[in-house]
């Protein structure tokens, strides 16, 4: 219990800090807090030391006498404070205000008792704290009396369990003015040897809102951080001898503790398995390595605060060079590289604008005008343009954040919060522009015919310097125009970046999508830029077949004609095939299955021509006959579009009179039933054996044919008469049988 005599207790306010004189007075062992008139503020405060409490709480009792219903007696007050900085800051428990927590009535005696929680005072400094009573009473026959204060730490103690269970019970035990309690334990038998002296740690997560590495009573905790506690033999962390001992998580206000330990030396690891702490960034030294080492001696509580963390914020933009005098940040005006700019932050008064204001940070505008303050804390900050190197001399400013025009701008950032609104703009009226135009080039010319090649719109463009850093950029207007207006004398260029892809499907036919200059004195016009529609190409095919049974259509079944040679011919101007304007274009060779293509083609008159010595030769002439498919004729002029994909011109033949052709197709039977299913492959490179009788081909023979990739083959230009057909059984693939 704390008595209310002797130099412990300090009296503020009064006209007597006597013990029995004075408002504040001890009568019959009671505090009185005696109303005087006027409402003067008075209190009554003294030190407390918790050092080594796990937990505290502060209790009295009270009563009060007099009519609280007067006149005024509603804004009387009796505030109950605590301060865990030695009286800095204050922490109000409660308030009782006038009549509703006083006495209720004109001569009433209303009495009661209070019990307050000291956690925020252990979670502080617990040696710093502080308590009070602050008191506006009105009338003189209003008194409020206190007595049987108390400040009640809670210890803590193990019980062991029945003998053989090692389950540890925490028990807290109340101790009321004295600051140390003894147990003994008789050790014998089962309990002989348990070291009864256990010790715990304690720690706290919070978000340092001022950045400075300190707990402050307003800061706030953070909740629901995962935290890992493990033995650390060695006292080196980190070297592979830690063994997890317990997890935990922090409670609503940040708090976490790990109890039941043994002396020795562990590690507190911020796992953070939650994400937590994301988004933030340590301000300790334990915060920011998210770890800590700790050593427990004699069973000893180890408290600390030590994992600080908080989100910084930023704070920017620009100094830009406004050459349209307005004020306002206009695509192509340029940046000013090369500006000092300060940031100021409040002194120790805490108010920014004071005489104790100091600069925080300082740096340079990059060459597009762009700064950038980081890892900030929340508050409020002035940007001052100092440009120490002179280099807006001749300028003249028109535009800030305030619209004072004074250089000045002022920021006020939250927690992971940003203010980009920072920008600057002056104006040097006697520079040069420079301008162009990105125009649709029809006549692929390379030059603007004006209106009969329009702009395009909405084309990005970037202004660097000749270092190749961006100055600025900007976007052609609806009639292809751009501009970057007051440039310094220097060597630039521009360049088409086209980041919306305006120009997708078009060839630059002006040369280059970068254009060199210099500026000396003139404005500079002309920097253009033409573009075509690039065409989409086509192609002409398809295939050039045996056409077994003569009906003009490639059958399943029919095999391609491989080697043979066809020209593509463009028909010229007059459209017509076999004219003098005709132009041979491009020449190919079917492949195995016969087939070909003639791809990459502009829009216009086409025909292919099959070059008949290229055809399989037969004993008796050549395959010299053709068909072709009903209304289709693959010689004549194919007027093909753009992007076109023409693939109806085939060729099909037919042996020579007295000439024959064997062929068919070898392939997977999936079903195993002999016949030839949809679905069912073929089987490519298989070698065919072709034996002809007497006054035949291939005698003695073997004649070889090999399939193809769809395991087709064919054997052409065969006399009449009797042939057996077999195959080389070792060309089929691995676990392949007839």
């Amino acid at each position: 219990s704390l008595d209310w005599t002797g130099d412990a207790w300090d009296e503020v306010g009064t006209d007597d800090g006597t013990a029995a004189g004075g408002s504040i007075r001890i009568v019959a062992g009671e505090l009185l807090l005696e109303g005087t008139g006027g409402n003067p503020e008075r209190r009554i405060e003294r030190d407390v030391d918790l050092t080594g409490f796990g937990a505290a709480s502060l209790s009295f009792d009270w009563r009060c006498v007099g009519d609280m219903e007067q006149a005024g007696a509603e804004q009387d007050t009796v505030h109950i404070e605590v301060s865990a900085d030695g009286g800095g800051s204050w922490i109000t428990l409660e308030s009782k205000v006038g009549e509703i927590d006083m006495c209720l009535e004109p001569g009433d005696n209303d009495a009661g008792s209070e019990r307050y929680d000291l956690a925020a005072l252990l979670d502080a400094d617990p040696s710093d704290s502080r308590i009070r009573f602050r008191y506006t009473i009105s009338a003189a026959d209003e008194d409020f009396f206190v007595d049987n204060l108390e400040v009640s730490p809670t210890l803590f103690f193990s019980n062991l369990a029945a003998p053989g269970d090692n389950a540890f019970e925490r028990l807290p035990v109340g101790v009321s003015g004295a600051r140390e309690l003894r147990i003994d334990f008789p050790a014998s038998g089962a309990l002989a040897g348990i070291d009864f002296c256990l010790g715990s740690i304690r720690d706290k997560a919070w978000l340092d809102a001022n950045d400075d590495g300190l707990f402050d009573l307003s800061e706030m905790g953070i909740a629901g951080v995962t935290v890992t506690l493990l033995s650390d033999p060695d006292g080196i962390p980190n070297n592979g001898d830690e063994v997890v001992i317990a997890t935990t998580t922090t409670d609503a206000n940040g708090n976490f503790g790990f109890d039941g330990l043994d002396d020795g030396d562990f590690l507190i690891q911020i796992t953070d398995t939650g994400g937590e702490l994301s988004d933030l960034g340590g301000t300790t030294a334990p915060g920011i390595a998210r770890e800590l080492s700790v050593s427990v001696v004699d069973g000893e509580d180890v408290v600390g605060i030590n994992f600080g963390y908080n989100a910084p914020g930023t704070i920017g933009d620009r100094i830009w060079n406004d050459a349209s005098g307005d004020g306002v940040d206009d695509p192509g005006e340029l940046g000013i590289g090369g500006v000092t700019v300060d940031l100021i932050g409040a002194g120790p008064d805490g108010i920014l604008g004071n005489g104790d204001d100091v600069v925080v940070a300082t740096t340079t505008t990059a060459a597009d005008g762009s700064y950038l303050f980081s890892g900030l804390p929340p508050g409020d900050y002035t940007v001052e343009v100092t440009d120490t190197g002179s280099v807006l001399s001749g300028y003249t400013q028109t535009g800030d954040p305030d619209a004072t025009l004074d250089g000045e701008g002022t920021a006020s950032i939250a927690l992971n919060g940003s203010d980009l609104s920072m920008d600057f703009g002056y104006q040097l009226a006697t520079l040069p522009d420079v301008s162009g135009n990105v125009f649709e080039d029809f006549d692929i010319d390379g030059l603007d015919d004006g209106a009969s090649e329009p702009g395009f719109a909405g084309v990005t463009i970037e202004l660097r310097d000749a270092a190749g850093n961006v100055l600025a950029t900007t976007t052609t207007d609806s009639a292809g125009d751009y501009s970057f207006l007051d440039l310094p004398a220097g060597d630039y260029t521009v360049a088409v970046t086209d980041e919306a892809g305006v120009l997708l499907g078009y060839s630059l036919t002006s040369g280059l999508d970068a254009l060199d200059f210099t500026v000396v004195a003139s404005d500079i016009t002309g920097l253009d830029f033409g573009y075509v529609r690039m065409p989409a190409y086509a192609s002409i095919g398809d295939q050039v077949w045996l056409d077994s049974d003569g009906d003009g259509i490639p059958g399943p079944n029919e095999a391609g004609l491989t080697g043979v040679v066809l020209d593509l011919y463009d028909a010229g101007p007059d459209g017509l095939r076999g004219t003098a304007d005709d132009v041979l274009v491009a020449t190919t060779v079917t492949d195995a299955d016969g087939r070909y293509l003639f791809n990459d083609l502009p829009a216009g008159d086409y025909y292919v021509d099959v070059v008949e010595t290229s055809l399989p030769e037969t004993t008796p002439g050549d395959l010299d006959e053709t068909t072709y498919p009903a209304g289709v004729d693959p010689s004549a002029v194919i007027a093909l579009s753009e992007g076109e994909v023409y693939r109806d011109a085939d060729f099909g033949y037919v042996p020579a009179t007295g000439t024959a052709a064997l062929g068919d197709r070898v392939w997977y039977d999936a079903d195993g039933d002999g016949l030839q299913d949809d679905g069912e492959i073929g089987i490519e490179g298989v070698d065919i054996l072709i034996y002809g009788a007497a006054g035949a081909s291939c005698n003695p023979g073997p004649c070889v044919v090999t399939t193809g990739p769809d395991g087709i083959w064919l054997a052409t230009g065969l006399a009449l008469g009797d042939y057996m057909v077999t195959f080389d059984s070792g060309t089929l693939p691995a676990g392949v049988n007839a």
